[in-house]
């Protein structure tokens, strides 16, 4: 009887042990990808994040989500008090962060739709309120239930199965982002095919596809940990959870950087677009008065000639005498007035 109990007593130590091994493997994995991601990303973040001026909000934001997961590759719960282990959660930050994230570029597009708005801060701050609600929940049982194994050399908590719901929450609200964002893109559609290929279609792709892309990662990743948590062994549940946290911190990050820069360089194209503008103008103006001062007796003519000046296509009136000359070259920025305000309004609010 004693032989089999400690027989059977040792199995499961076994069993335990490799698991713990499983999880501090993929844990590793995760780790790996998410640092070797921050060196193939440096430069870009050194470029278009660090040297250049903007919202210190998103900074922090994506200083959070890049970096914090450095205090989060690890099965370690290092205190009886679960407040204080709810500050050395950072998975529950870096889901907040990406969401966040998310929702923030969501939020500029609507920027001509308050109540859009409202309703995606109402559903960021409710779901980050529960999650930190759960995971204190979570912190109490493993506090409560915390001992120390001689065998592992190490303390060990039992993990509530009802922590496969805390991924419920980012799943939601994820579905909610991406929902939101497909109705973006259908509404839009139409102005999309009409402005072909420019930095604006370059952001709008970037937003709908991208983002559609990370929202099916995110569903489906984040399905398998629920299943994980509810079908696993108790000892296998956290297997998935750190290789998740290092991948998604990667791939959101990646999104911000690639983000930022068609923003940036839309900005840059739409200045120059503005100087040339300018100089168009400046160029007719001086044409205009060149002609004038020139032959003003052949060009009025030819004005009599079409019936009225104003019947001249791209006429406009030179600086000298106020009559109507043809435009030298025109700038097709005019065709979806709505698209390029709602555009210059997102990259003030983004950039």
């Amino acid at each position: 009887m004693a032989g089999s109990l400690v027989h059977r007593g040792l199995a499961e130590f076994l069993e335990a042990a490799i698991h713990f091994r499983a999880t501090d493997y993929t844990a590793l994995a995760g780790f790996t990808v998410w640092a070797y991601d921050i060196l193939l990303t440096l430069d870009e973040e050194l470029t278009l994040l660090w040297s250049r001026k903007g919202s210190v909000l998103l900074k922090t934001i994506y200083i959070l989500n890049r970096y914090l997961p450095i205090l989060g590759f690890g099965m370690v719960v290092s205190s009886h008090n679960p407040i204080l282990n709810l500050a050395q959660n950072p998975q529950t930050v870096g889901v907040i962060m990406t969401t966040t994230i998310f929702i923030i570029r969501l939020y500029s597009i609507y920027v001509r739709h308050p109540r859009i708005q409202v309703l995606l801060v109402g559903i960021m701050a409710a779901s980050h309120l529960t999650l930190v609600v759960i995971t204190i929940n979570m912190m109490v049982v493993a506090a409560k239930t915390m001992y120390y194994n001689p065998l592992l050399r190490a303390c060990i908590a039992d993990v509530s199965r009802t922590l496969g719901g805390y991924y419920i929450v980012p799943i939601f609200v994820e579905s909610v982002i991406a929902f939101a964002t497909l109705y973006h893109a259908l509404a839009f559609r139409q102005h999309r095919t009409t402005m072909r290929q420019t930095p604006t279609t370059a952001i709008l792709n970037a937003l709908y596809i991208d983002g559609f892309w990370f929202y099916l990662y995110a569903l489906c990743l984040r399905v398998a940990l629920c299943l994980v948590y509810w079908n696993a062994a108790s000892t296998l549940v956290l297997v998935l959870c750190y290789l998740e946290y290092g991948l998604t911190s990667t791939i959101t990050s990646r999104w911000f950087l690639k983000f930022r820069k068609l923003l940036i360089d839309s900005w840059e194209t739409s200045s120059v677009s503005r100087d040339t503008r300018a100089d168009v103008t400046d160029l007719t103006n001086i044409t205009g008065a060149a002609i004038d001062f020139a032959s003003r007796r052949r060009f009025n003519s030819m004005l009599s000639s079409q019936g009225s000046a104003r019947s001249i296509p791209n006429a406009r009136p030179t600086p000298s005498t106020g009559k109507y000359a043809p435009a030298i070259l025109s700038v097709q920025e005019e065709e979806h007035p709505r698209e390029h305000h709602e555009l210059d309004e997102y990259r003030e609010n983004s950039v």
